[in-house]
């Protein structure tokens, strides 16, 4: 099957967020925050609370820490949580919520939550109606924005990920599936599996992980980026005790990385592709009693280098030389707060303040794991399609 090739072009942010001024479920086009631009080839992290006490199921702040890959702090960026409605929040003991998605051309992450007061009260229970699930994009530069708010959508249910291509934003929950949240006919995508957890896109196909049953579960593919109903099929099929979280492919789509949470059992599944077949290759180790939730790699070097979230609240990086290498801890949360959703930062749109040289900007195709820009670049169709 040839690689799905987009109807339009993926334009630069700033034009995807005038546009959504349009959009009857965009909750508004305004800039929420503004922090220092994230250095080139940084980590970031999602901080769930702010330490000031024990988290709850109660809707908590949420921030992004920024990190080189040795592991030394560079800045905290707040996202805005208490005037409403630009305001985000998470249900701050919540296992499954608080990951990060690069956008389709790299320049934004994601992020997914709630338009609720800090301690609101089982926040992922509260009707959409009354508490808006909303996402967030933040720029290279630091440039917090507000991409779209639903009054509809997961309602009463978590709202776990979100990803954006072009002018369109998807986002996926428990039992509420996979959701367009923005377009003319916004809506449930697909419900037909549950327990769902991560969503990317890759070369121009939107795929999600879960944990649902125990044939079905792994990470599923749909064939583009659906704007109506549609089913996806199952890409890799991970085992029946397995808790998959976030995911990555090679450009080549020959090697995915799935997070897999379970503390017996789990850690950073490498999987292979050869003849058509996915085959689990070998479980990297995140730790004695660690399981993995947000996961980066850079694919660049000769063995792979490997960015993880713990279910401890570390940051761990594995070079990749085998089955027995060993995680390395690059930093620890401090308490009273949660660590999930890991991305290396965003690349900067034309105009926006960067650190990066020119240069340096062309070998972001070889530095991060969703490398094929759809801007500039030829799509790889995922192998197994």
């Amino acid at each position: 099957m040839q690689p799905h090739r987009p109807s339009h072009p993926y334009l630069p942010l700033a034009f995807h967020v005038s546009r959504l001024a349009l959009v009857s479920m965009f909750a508004g086009t305004w800039v929420l925050a503004r922090g220092d631009g994230f250095q080139f080839g940084s980590l970031v992290v999602l901080q769930m609370g702010d330490g000031s006490g024990a988290l709850t199921s109660a809707a908590a702040p949420v921030s992004l820490l920024e990190y080189d890959t040795a592991g030394q702090f560079r800045q905290s960026l707040a996202l805005p949580a208490n005037a409403s409605p630009a305001r985000l929040t998470v249900a701050g003991s919540s296992t499954s919520e608080g990951y990060l998605s690069l956008s389709s051309d790299l320049t934004s992450l994601s992020v997914v939550g709630y338009d609720a007061a800090i301690g609101t009260a089982a926040v992922a229970s509260a009707n959409s109606a009354t508490v808006n699930r909303v996402m967030d994009v933040v720029s290279a530069a630091g440039v917090i924005s507000r991409f779209a708010a639903s009054p509809s959508l997961l309602s009463g249910q978590n709202i776990r990920s979100g990803v954006i291509a072009g002018s369109d934003a998807w986002a996926v929950g428990s039992s509420g599936g996979v959701s367009l949240l923005t377009g003319s006919t916004p809506g449930s995508l697909y419900n037909g599996i549950t327990t769902l957890r991560v969503a990317n896109v890759f070369n121009g196909d939107l795929l999600f992980s879960t944990q649902s049953g125990t044939t079905t579960r792994g990470i599923y593919q749909f064939n583009g980026l659906p704007t109506a109903a549609a089913t996806p099929a199952q890409l890799i099929t991970t085992d029946s005790a397995s808790k998959p979280v976030d995911f990555s492919f090679s450009a080549d789509a020959s090697v995915a990385y799935i997070a897999d949470e379970r503390t017996t059992g789990g850690g950073i599944e490498k999987w292979s592709h050869a003849g058509g077949v996915w085959t689990l290759s070998y479980t990297l180790s995140a730790g004695a009693s660690r399981g993995a939730r947000g996961l980066a790699v850079d694919f660049s070097g000769l063995n792979p280098v490997v960015y993880a979230t713990t279910t401890q609240n570390e940051l761990i990086k594995i070079v990749d030389s085998g089955g027995a290498s060993v995680p390395s801890v690059l930093a620890t949360a401090p308490a009273n707060v949660e660590w999930r959703g890991l991305e290396i930062a965003p690349i900067p749109e034309p105009g926006e303040t960067a650190v990066a040289a020119g240069a340096v900007l062309m070998g972001v195709a070889v530095w991060h794991r969703r490398r094929t820009r759809v801007k500039s670049m030829p799509q790889v169709a995922i192998a197994g399609r």
